[in-house]
Protein backbone atom coordinates (compact mmCIF):
# COMPACT_ATOMS: atom_id res chain seq x y z
CA UNK A 1 0.00 0.00 0.00
CA UNK A 2 1.33 3.70 -1.08
CA UNK A 3 0.92 6.39 1.28
CA UNK A 4 0.69 9.98 -0.67
CA UNK A 5 2.48 12.32 1.29
CA UNK A 6 1.21 15.78 1.29
CA UNK A 7 2.93 19.03 0.27
CA UNK A 8 3.76 21.61 3.75
CA UNK A 9 0.88 23.42 4.45
CA UNK A 10 -1.92 21.44 3.13
CA UNK A 11 -2.57 19.34 6.29
CA UNK A 12 -5.64 21.22 7.36
CA UNK A 13 -7.56 21.82 3.70
CA UNK A 14 -9.45 18.66 4.09
CA UNK A 15 -10.82 19.82 7.79
CA UNK A 16 -11.90 23.21 6.18
CA UNK A 17 -12.92 21.62 3.08
CA UNK A 18 -15.48 19.17 4.96
CA UNK A 19 -16.74 22.21 7.23
CA UNK A 20 -17.23 24.12 4.13
CA UNK A 21 -19.41 21.81 2.30
CA UNK A 22 -21.08 20.23 5.62
CA UNK A 23 -22.57 23.45 6.69
CA UNK A 24 -24.16 23.61 2.88
CA UNK A 25 -25.37 20.58 2.70
CA UNK A 26 -26.69 20.89 6.61
CA UNK A 27 -28.93 24.41 5.15
CA UNK A 28 -29.63 22.52 2.54
CA UNK A 29 -31.18 19.79 4.41
CA UNK A 30 -32.90 21.64 7.13
CA UNK A 31 -34.21 24.01 4.47
CA UNK A 32 -36.26 21.05 2.25
CA UNK A 33 -37.45 19.85 5.73
CA UNK A 34 -39.02 23.26 6.61
CA UNK A 35 -40.24 23.21 3.27
CA UNK A 36 -41.83 19.63 3.72
CA UNK A 37 -43.50 20.75 7.08
CA UNK A 38 -44.60 24.19 5.14
CA UNK A 39 -46.40 22.44 2.37
CA UNK A 40 -48.02 19.69 4.91
CA UNK A 41 -49.45 22.44 7.10
CA UNK A 42 -50.79 24.22 3.78
CA UNK A 43 -52.46 20.72 2.85
CA UNK A 44 -54.10 20.40 6.25
CA UNK A 45 -55.28 23.79 6.20
CA UNK A 46 -56.84 23.28 2.60
CA UNK A 47 -58.65 20.44 3.78
CA UNK A 48 -59.71 21.82 6.45
CA UNK A 49 -61.18 24.14 4.48
CA UNK A 50 -62.34 22.02 1.96
CA UNK A 51 -63.99 19.90 4.73
CA UNK A 52 -65.66 22.86 6.57
CA UNK A 53 -67.07 24.64 3.39
CA UNK A 54 -68.48 21.60 2.96
CA UNK A 55 -69.96 20.93 6.29
CA UNK A 56 -71.30 24.52 5.65
CA UNK A 57 -73.05 23.87 2.73
CA UNK A 58 -75.02 20.62 4.11
CA UNK A 59 -75.75 22.91 7.49
CA UNK A 60 -76.60 26.26 5.22
CA UNK A 61 -73.57 28.52 6.80
CA UNK A 62 -71.88 28.43 10.33
CA UNK A 63 -72.85 25.56 12.69
CA UNK A 64 -70.64 23.83 15.45
CA UNK A 65 -70.12 20.79 13.10
CA UNK A 66 -68.94 23.43 10.90
CA UNK A 67 -66.15 24.75 13.55
CA UNK A 68 -65.70 21.12 15.10
CA UNK A 69 -64.89 19.21 11.42
CA UNK A 70 -62.47 22.20 10.42
CA UNK A 71 -61.08 21.92 14.17
CA UNK A 72 -60.63 17.80 12.98
CA UNK A 73 -59.25 18.87 9.91
CA UNK A 74 -56.42 21.21 11.67
CA UNK A 75 -55.36 18.46 14.27
CA UNK A 76 -53.76 16.39 11.56
CA UNK A 77 -51.19 18.65 11.72
CA UNK A 78 -51.16 19.61 15.50
CA UNK A 79 -52.65 23.54 14.57
CA UNK A 80 -54.40 24.46 17.28
CA UNK A 81 -57.78 26.35 15.61
CA UNK A 82 -56.93 29.48 18.02
CA UNK A 83 -53.83 29.62 16.06
CA UNK A 84 -55.64 30.04 12.89
CA UNK A 85 -57.69 32.56 11.64
CA UNK A 86 -61.17 31.00 10.26
CA UNK A 87 -63.94 32.86 8.69
CA UNK A 88 -67.00 31.38 7.49
CA UNK A 89 -69.48 33.32 5.23
CA UNK A 90 -72.37 33.84 5.14
CA UNK A 91 -73.62 33.23 9.09
CA UNK A 92 -76.89 31.44 7.31
CA UNK A 93 -77.53 30.67 3.80
CA UNK A 94 -79.95 29.15 1.62
CA UNK A 95 -80.18 26.71 -1.41
CA UNK A 96 -77.65 28.07 -4.03
CA UNK A 97 -75.88 30.57 -1.77
CA UNK A 98 -72.06 30.31 -2.42
CA UNK A 99 -70.11 29.21 1.39
CA UNK A 100 -66.82 30.04 1.57
CA UNK A 101 -64.55 29.43 4.09
CA UNK A 102 -61.01 30.69 4.65
CA UNK A 103 -58.24 29.96 6.78
CA UNK A 104 -55.06 31.68 7.48
CA UNK A 105 -52.56 30.40 9.70
CA UNK A 106 -48.35 31.57 10.67
CA UNK A 107 -46.51 28.68 10.18
CA UNK A 108 -43.42 28.87 12.46
CA UNK A 109 -40.07 27.53 10.92
CA UNK A 110 -38.57 25.11 13.81
CA UNK A 111 -35.33 24.89 12.59
CA UNK A 112 -33.33 28.30 14.48
CA UNK A 113 -30.33 27.91 11.91
CA UNK A 114 -32.54 28.92 9.24
CA UNK A 115 -34.63 31.73 11.03
CA UNK A 116 -32.07 34.54 9.73
CA UNK A 117 -32.07 33.09 6.27
CA UNK A 118 -35.69 32.25 5.74
CA UNK A 119 -37.31 34.57 8.53
CA UNK A 120 -39.40 33.58 11.07
CA UNK A 121 -42.49 31.77 9.25
CA UNK A 122 -44.81 32.15 6.32
CA UNK A 123 -48.46 32.83 6.29
CA UNK A 124 -50.21 30.37 4.71
CA UNK A 125 -53.64 30.96 3.12
CA UNK A 126 -56.68 29.24 1.94
CA UNK A 127 -60.26 29.26 0.76
CA UNK A 128 -62.69 27.26 -0.08
CA UNK A 129 -66.51 28.00 -1.54
CA UNK A 130 -69.21 25.54 -1.98
CA UNK A 131 -73.21 26.20 -2.74
CA UNK A 132 -75.28 25.65 0.08
CA UNK A 133 -77.83 23.07 0.02
CA UNK A 134 -80.25 24.00 2.92
CA UNK A 135 -83.40 23.88 1.87
CA UNK A 136 -85.52 26.36 4.17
Amino acid sequence: MRFVSRAAGEEGTVAVEFALVASILLIMLFSTMELALALHARLVISSAAREGARQAAIDGGMSVRVRQRISDHLDFANICEDDAEITITPQSATYGTPVSVTISYDHQFHTPLLRPILGSGVRLETRAISRSEKLR
